[in-house]
């Protein structure tokens, strides 16, 4: 459909500061005592964006609420009409709240999509609590988890607040706007999640109009059915005649002809979000015509804020209840003619494959709008677009929007009574495409962004990764660059979330060092207390202490140099006492500075690198005469060079050339003596003084005289950054030059030269040196570090080019994976045509050779034995191979069967014996012919018996267990159990306890109910022998939820498969318990199991591989192939 405008003629469209006085505007880090800022709060801001007047007296009483020791662990629900200033109030009071109070809150609307049910209130408050107490995300838990983990949090932080003397409160606004409470029987409210029981002096604060009631999942005796709670507000007369104004002016724009309803009716339909230019678009009206009509009522019915992603200023409707009643103006079929509208002008620019000029709505809004309307297979294919990705990409900076996207569908449709498993499907492949492809973001790239104002782009990157060892590195880049912009709070409150003591540590140690230079000592300070690592909070005490001098505060000073005192004696063989050293020196402590540097036992460094830090510490903070002495007492040849050297190079820069002469020549000296060839530090240290002292060709020659072919290039390199850092750019330059084509390796020495030369003021010719690296993802390492170094078109620049090199470096990483899995689920489909092809594109041979074996196993299946025992026999690896071959004999049965029927045939010579067994009885499994698997169960047996204990051996013996009870006729599988059993039980629990579940699954499943349960308790046992931090890699979650499934303890099953801490473990965990579920049970595990893990995980599951289902997977997969083939 579209929009015209009569008789318009022809278009023409073209942070916060903290004060600590005892009011604290915003959240505190309970931990850290510092100021944080969640995302939630911008929407609070907007709420609270008009004037709060004539309201003093019901701030005070919400203010009395939350501080009178009286009302501690009590409700209050404000009750109002409509238009009566609720929200405004409430918003203003979480903005500003009394002294000591901290609160969290929700406001329960349905202006904005996705924020007016239970899941939004679950997220939102865990986001902000997590805030609070300055810990990380918890990875992925389903709506029922999270809420458990919301009480807990809602627990920790009333706790929190009580230690500290403060007040705990938990505010939720617009409770009769909970679409919860309305939805029907098998829905959830929001009011029914609040607690019964508030520990620790918890308040909570509702607010909603008179109706509807209490939603009828509340139980009887909660507080919310308590009237005495109740609170009514008076109707604020600014309210009332605002309310007036705007309906009557709603109300006149569906009646002032074209542009006015127009206007109202795409805003309407678009929940927000969109232009002026849009709607110059949309309307085909000319510019001058919506900007004039547009001036009219912007402030009044229409409110203005900034896009999410380009910051263009966008148009919403300016009070929630204005929505209603535009609705209700215009009608439900005008209203699905703009909707209409919306679509239309959506799929124009999807058909143009989301070019350019792509308006921003419609990557980013548009969602909202779609996911509002239950437009499921619209929103489905809107969310599975990878030209879309692309383009949101570039004006976002990352992928986190789509994965925010594809997650929200997905726990939309798991929350359904029916479960869409095939678009389940559709949203994982799409999933672990966007996730695959931002593998490998270097961790410094979105700390780059911070760093050039660009945080929402930074942002993005950052959730667009998910796994835990890049996170860590690009939490603490970002954490060093807000606060490197000024940001401590938001610097502070992401460092704290940093779960890797060491990097927590050294990234707060950053933070309070860049807060102390920019002269905010008491922020520093606090920083510096609330690190755990002695070393670190030694370090931070130091920079603080440096800025209390500088600030005129020599007490200061002198308590913060005595309290970090005692942390350097921990580190008396490492580089504490020589950094103290330093601190001391920095704040005019030389003697105390002599002190230091003389608590070290000599004997305990000399010889390490270590001790030739010792002499140049005591060269910079005492003299050259004793840092001299001390280098003729280290014994060891290479290390004392090092020493001289040093020495050598401080001497010229002190300009006593005799005496740097002297010690460069005891440093060449010692070359000849030395036991063993020395280091290229040695001979770096050496060239460095010579170039230090004038002469760099001697340096040059120096090195080439005495380095190999293969350190060659590294020392000069080193040199020439040297080189550049004293201002010899040319000669820097030319020394790169002289090195040749740098290999791989050498990367992070030439990007060191690169960043020396740009720092010096040559952007390009540090650029071409950059330029020669080959590898993409080395280089844009590369152009990072560089941009850091360089003027700020040139960082722009560069950061750009950095984000444009990451795709092609996960490419073949990412095909290899995702054609392994095509064919996975394709030959399960029983389809071969062109799998081996495909299998041959694959460049890593482990999963060339899985897919190979997939491939063998369908051939076999379709009676091609002879081809598919061809394939099986070029698999490199021996599982593989073994579970070809089995597929090969089953298939042609006794024949084949019985010509490769030898275990000693499956096993080629040169595979190691250690997986003899195992190799052997998966060709068993395989089989499933009764009497052949007994012959060979009886083979393998009377073997096993006959072989040394070994691990190996015992896992052998549990496998040929769980292949006897599926082989009618073996008569005595109770006692192959019990014999396993001894072998297994002296292992360590580690190993026994995925054993011991096994075997309790496989005595079950013989209807030996006791024994199950006597060997499950075992299993039980061990598990909670083991250290908790070896639960995540030896916990045998999903060996011990299957075992709890069969045995009828699902909850149990449910509660171990929730304890496990990787979201992937506990994928495989459910798994388990899908297996024994019923259909419509398991279909919502499943879901489950996609989201945690990836769509592979499931795939052992029938369910999972019915038609549908693969065919969305196959169809999926193909269009995210073919789109990175464009």
């Amino acid at each position: 459909m579209a929009i015209h405008v009569s008789d318009s003629g022809s278009a023409d469209a073209s942070g916060g500061g903290y004060a600590n006085t005892g009011v604290h505007i915003g959240d505190v880090n309970l931990v850290t005592g510092m100021p944080v800022r969640t995302r939630y709060r911008n929407q609070v801001e907007a709420i609270a964006r008009h004037e709060l007047r004539d309201r003093e007296a019901e701030l005070a009483e919400l203010a009395e609420f939350c501080t009178a020791p009286e009302t501690a662990g009590s409700y209050v629900w404000w009750q109002a009409d409509a238009w009566a200033g609720k929200s405004l109030l409430m918003s203003h009071f979480v903005l500003n709240p009394p002294a000591g109070v901290r609160i969290v809150s929700f406001f329960v609307t349905g202006q904005q999509a996705g924020q007016n049910n239970r899941a939004a209130l679950t997220g939102n408050l865990v986001e902000q609590l997590l805030a609070m107490l300055g810990q990380p995300p918890p990875p992925y838990m389903p709506d029922s988890t999270l809420e458990g983990h919301l009480t807990g949090l809602i627990e920790e932080a009333a706790e929190a607040c009580r230690r500290r003397g403060e007040n705990f409160v938990l505010l939720v606004d617009g409770l009769d706007e909970d679409r919860g409470a309305h939805d029907g029987p098998s829905s959830h409210s929001i009011a029914a999640f609040l607690p019964e029981t508030l520990r620790h002096g918890t308040r909570v604060i509702v607010a909603g109009r008179v109706n509807p009631p209490v939603p009828f999942d509340v139980k009887v005796d909660h507080p919310l059915r308590d009237p005495r709670i109740v609170r009514r507000l008076a109707p604020s007369p600014h309210a009332d005649a605002d309310k007036d104004a705007l309906v009557r002016e709603v109300w006149g724009l569906v009646d002032d002809g074209d542009i006015g309803r127009h206007l109202l009716g795409l805003l309407t339909a678009a929940r927000g979000g969109l232009t002026h230019d849009d709607l110059v678009e949309l309307t085909r009206a000319r510019a001058q015509d919506i900007r004039s009509r547009l001036r009219t009522v912007v402030g009044r019915s229409f409110r203005v804020h900034k896009s999410a992603w380009l910051e263009h200023d966008v148009l919403a409707l300016a009070h929630q209840e204005l929505e209603v009643e535009a609705r209700k103006a215009l009608g439900g079929d005008r209203l699905l003619e703009y909707e209409r509208a919306l679509h239309e002008w959506a799929g124009r620019y999807r058909d143009r494959k989301w070019p350019r000029d792509t308006p921003e709505y419609l990557l980013h809004g548009y969602y909202s709008m779609l996911a509002a309307t239950g437009d499921l297979p619209g929103t489905l294919g809107y969310v599975t677009d990878p030209r879309r990705y692309d383009r949101a990409r570039v004006l976002s900076g990352g992928d986190g929007s789509a994965l925010k996207e594809l997650a929200e569908v997905h726990d939309s449709i798991a929350r359904n009574a029916v479960v869409d498993l095939a678009a389940i499907a559709r949203l994982a492949v799409h999933r672990e495409y966007l996730e695959t492809r931002n593998a490998m973001i270097p961790a410094g790239l979105p700390a780059l962004w911070t760093l050039l104002g660009q945080r929402a782009r930074a942002e993005a990157l950052v959730g667009s990764v998910r796994t835990a060892s890049w996170e860590k590195d690009a939490s603490s880049a970002m954490a060093i660059a807000e606060a490197t912009v000024g940001d401590v709070p938001s610097a502070t409150h992401r460092a704290v979330s940093i779960t890797d003591d060491w990097a927590k540590g050294h990234t707060l140690w950053r933070i309070a060092h860049l807060a102390a230079q920019a002269g905010d000592i008491g922020d520093a300070y606090r920083l510096a207390q609330s690190i755990d690592r002695g070393y670190m909070r030694m370090r931070a005490l130091a920079s603080v202490a440096k800025a209390a001098k500088d600030a005129n505060e020599p007490e200061l000073a002198a308590k913060l140099i005595e309290e970090a005192a005692p942390l350097v004696k921990d580190n008396m063989t490492g580089t504490a006492a020589l950094d103290f050293a330093y601190a001391l020196h920095t704040v005019g402590d030389r003697e105390g500075a002599r002190k230091c540097l003389g608590t070290y036992r000599f004997a305990d460094i000399d010889g390490t690198y270590v001790v030739a830090g010792l002499v140049e510490a005591t060269a910079d903070v005492v003299d050259l005469d004793s840092a001299e002495q001390l280098a003729e007492r280290i014994t060891s040849a290479d290390v004392q060079s090092v020493a001289f050297a040093v020495l050598a190079g401080k001497a010229f820069l002190k300009l006593d050339r005799p005496r740097a002469s002297r010690l460069l020549a005891r440093a060449e000296h010692l070359l000849p003596n030395m036991d063993k060839q020395p280091g290229n530090w040695v001979f770096t240290a050496i060239a460095k003084a010579m170039a230090r002292g004038g002469d760099p060709t001697r340096a040059q020659l120096f090195l080439t005289e005495h380095t190999t072919a293969e350190t060659q290039t590294t020392v000069l390199l080193d040199l020439a950054e040297f080189l550049a850092s004293t201002g010899h750019i040319d000669r820097a330059e030319g020394l790169v030059h002289a090195t040749g084509v740098p290999l791989p390796q050498h990367w992070p020495s030439l990007v060191r030269v690169a960043c020396r030369i740009a720092a010096a003021g040559h952007p390009r010719r540090a650029e071409a040196i950059v330029n020669t690296i080959t590898k993409p993802h080395d280089r844009a390492q590369s152009l990072i570090e560089l941009a850091k170094h360089g003027d700020r078109e040139s960082a722009w620049q560069w950061a750009r080019e950095a984000e444009e090199l990451i795709g092609p470096t996960a490419e073949s990483h990412r095909h290899d994976a995702a054609i392994s899995k095509a064919i996975h689920v394709i030959t399960g489909k029983g389809d071969t045509a062109g799998t081996e092809e495909l299998a041959e594109a694959i460049t890593q041979a482990d999963l060339r050779d899985k897919a190979l074996a997939d491939i063998a196993e369908a051939v076999t299946y379709s009676g091609d034995a002879v081809r598919g025992e061809a394939i099986a026999l070029s698999i490199s690896t021996l599982d593989g191979r073994a579970r070809a071959l089995g597929a090969v004999a089953r298939a042609d049965n006794v024949g084949t069967y019985g010509s490769i029927a030898s275990p000693r045939l499956v096993l080629r010579p040169e595979d190691v014996t250690i997986r003899h067994w195992t190799a052997e009885l998966s060709v068993v499994v395989a089989t499933r012919t009764p009497d052949h698997a007994r012959t060979f169960l009886t083979h393998i047996e009377d073997a096993i018996s006959q072989a040394t204990v070994t691990a190996n051996q015992v896992e052998a013996m549990v496998r040929l267990v769980e292949t006897a009870v599926r082989i009618p006729g073996w008569t005595d599988t109770t006692g192959l159990i019990d014999t396993t059993r001894q072998l297994v039980e002296p292992g360590s629990d580690h190993t026994s306890t995925p054993l011991f579940a096994r075997l309790a699954t496989a005595a079950n499943s013989i209807g030996d109910h006791k024994l199950a349960k006597e060997l499950y308790e075992r299993a039980l046992t061990a598990f909670a022998s083991m250290p908790e931090n070896r639960l995540p890699y030896y916990g045998a979650y999903p060996e011990l939820v299957e075992a709890a499934t069969a045995l009828g303890d699902p909850a149990h099953a449910e509660r171990l498969a929730q304890s496990a801490s990787d979201p992937r473990v506990q994928a495989e965990a459910l798994v388990g318990m899908a297996r024994a579920a019923d259909a419509g049970t398991a279909s919502h595990i499943i879901a489950r199991v996609v989201r945690l893990g990836d769509w592979t995980t499931p795939l052992v599951l029938p369910l999972w591989r019915r038609p549908d289902v693969v065919n969305a997977i196959v169809e999926e997969t193909r269009v995210v192939r073919e789109h990175d083939e464009l």
